[in-house]
């Protein structure tokens, strides 16, 4: 019953049977090769990847050039060790990882099969907490009036030992900026130093809507929600999403 039939099969597992279509068409351009001498029809691609050049190889060009973009800002942030150039950087992070859902938006108007495989992603990105959130946070930097990311400064905090000690504390330094706190009779106190941070921050949608800072992607939980955690997860799914974008054109 489906011998002849041609399939695509989307993120969302539905089978778009788009074969009787593509037969006309291949058997319209195998009687103008015929007739011109061409050997069009030779082509594998032709005869085994009958969905090709559905997706404009423009736009999956362009897509990679953003995705290369992200992954040279990334590395700047994983340096970084200055807020405010964490902030520039983050927000140019932003603006390429959603150029990249854009420029494969306007590729796939090329066909009707290309545009469902981009609202099946769309959906995907919308109903996935890390990847809206993303989408979103760039907006809100681009229109809106506060910082998607914010500096959260280290602390010190110890425990006062018994009076047999002398209570004149010294902090040490240690590596990265953190310290350690010892009596002058070089007493230990229990201490524990939280060094400084950036963390993100409640973002808010053109609606008004508030979308917290992520807690799961592709439906698991995420225990670290920072902002370098946070880019390099979105990274591998943008890379993942050209590739497989790139299978349509």
């Amino acid at each position: 019953m489906l011998a002849g039939r041609s399939f695509l099969f989307t993120a969302a597992g539905d089978a778009l049977c788009f074969g009787p279509l593509l037969t006309a068409a291949s058997t319209a351009r195998s009687n103008r090769a015929h007739a011109s001498g061409s050997d069009f029809e030779s082509s594998p691609n032709a005869a085994f990847f009958p969905w090709r050049s559905l997706m404009d190889k423009a736009a999956i060009s362009k897509a990679r050039d953003r995705l290369r973009t992200a992954q040279t800002i990334f590395s700047r942030l994983v340096a970084c060790t200055d807020y405010r150039k964490f902030s520039d950087d983050w927000y140019l992070f932003l603006v390429a990882a959603k150029n990249i859902y854009t420029t494969l938006e306007q590729g796939s108007k090329t066909s009707p099969q290309s545009r469902q495989w981009y609202g099946a992603k769309k959906r995907i990105r919308k109903q996935d907490s890390l990847l809206e959130y993303l989408f979103i946070a760039r907006d809100d930097a681009e229109h809106g009036l506060s910082s998607c990311i914010e500096y959260v400064p280290g602390r010190l905090t110890f425990t006062v030992p018994g009076p047999e000690h002398n209570h004149t504390v010294i902090l040490k330094p240690k590596p990265y900026g953190r310290m350690t706190a010892e009596t002058t009779d070089g007493v230990a106190w229990p201490s524990d130093d939280t060094p400084p941070r950036v963390s993100l921050v409640s973002v808010r949608g053109r609606g008004g809507d508030i979308f917290n800072p992520p807690v799961n992607h592709m439906g698991r939980q995420l225990f670290d929600n920072s902002p370098l955690h946070i880019a390099k997860l979105a990274i591998s799914y943008l890379g993942s999403l050209i590739e497989e974008a790139s299978l349509l054109s």
